[in-house]
């Protein structure tokens, strides 16, 4: 739970600081600060020597990485949450195990089990009945777009988890977990001067920035990577559908969003289908690579 609350809060801090900044900016201060963490972390644990000699030979894995994880997941993801619900948002990213397993399939030949086959299939219904509840503006409605964005995230998640499937079989997890952020980080500047870098002279808004980049980010990554350490991943994985959880809790609560029928259903469509899509899949494994941040 030291995760997963952090990391179902961030989706609502995000909508309330980009009354102030934009979702570039926003992203772009968030991971710096969780870049020079990561970073001290490194020297502190002495792996700073590792990580420079695995970024100076082998930086394009790193590099791909970097951008699948953070630049486009967390642009999208904000871009996302100015157009549409925090619901919305919280619960189609957390949908990227669907991806997951369909990629594998595809990509990796991974057998897929029936049950598996399922809970794709359910998940994928719960898409459609979210973004389809997206009002009678069609293409041009700003829920709609905001919908696909965040799906466009989630997709850009399971990619980022196919890749780090390959690669772990040569580098250690938590390094395939750190140092695509340090260069992901770099992705997120020519986003934030485009869009005309701010510094906002509020100290609540970076009180608020500070949550997301020290609690939300570093905080908790590190603490997921704790959990994964100590417990099977079969254990630990159903943490996750806690995310969404939070954040319309939180949502409705401070945000006054309002949880209509279809995306009431929606959601439990979803959820229902990612947990059967992870019923076996998550098993097989002692732990997985973490993803940064995880989906906020």
């Amino acid at each position: 739970m030291s995760a997963v609350v952090p990391w179902g809060s961030s989706f609502i801090v995000n909508k309330l600081l980009m009354n102030e900044m934009g979702p570039a900016t926003l992203s772009l201060y968030r991971w710096l600060l969780a870049t020079a963490i990561f970073t001290g972390f490194l020297f502190a644990t002495r792996r700073h020597r590792t990580a420079a000699h695995l970024l100076r030979h082998q930086p394009g894995i790193f590099l791909v990485l970097g951008i699948l994880c953070l630049p486009i997941p967390y642009l999208a993801q904000n871009f996302a949450l100015q157009r549409t619900s925090v619901i919305n948002v919280s619960v189609l990213m957390d949908s990227d195990p669907v991806f997951i397993v369909i990629l594998s399939a595809l990509l990796l030949r991974e057998r897929v089990t029936w049950i598996q086959s399922v809970g794709v299939f359910i998940a994928l219904l719960g898409t459609v009945a979210i973004t389809a509840n997206a009002g009678p503006l069609g293409l041009a409605s700003s829920d709609l777009v905001g919908n696909l964005l965040a799906l466009c995230a989630a997709c850009s998640w399971a990619v980022y988890t196919i890749l780090t499937k390959v690669a772990a079989r040569e580098h250690d997890y938590l390094m395939l977990s750190i140092l695509p952020t340090l260069l992901g980080t770099v992705f997120l500047v020519p986003p934030a001067l485009l869009e005309g870098l701010t510094w906002p002279s509020n100290p609540w808004i970076w009180l608020g920035v500070l949550f997301l980049g020290i609690v939300c980010s570093a905080w908790a990554t590190m603490a997921w990577v704790r959990v994964l350490n100590e417990l099977d991943a079969s254990r630990a994985a159903p943490f996750i559908f806690l995310i969404p959880v939070v954040a319309t809790a939180l949502s409705v609560t401070l945000l006054h969003e309002r949880l209509t029928a279809p995306t009431a259903f929606g959601a439990i469509l979803i959820l229902g289908g990612v947990f059967l899509s992870e019923r076996n899949g998550v098993r097989k494994q002692a732990s997985q690579p973490v993803k940064v941040g995880e989906q906020v």
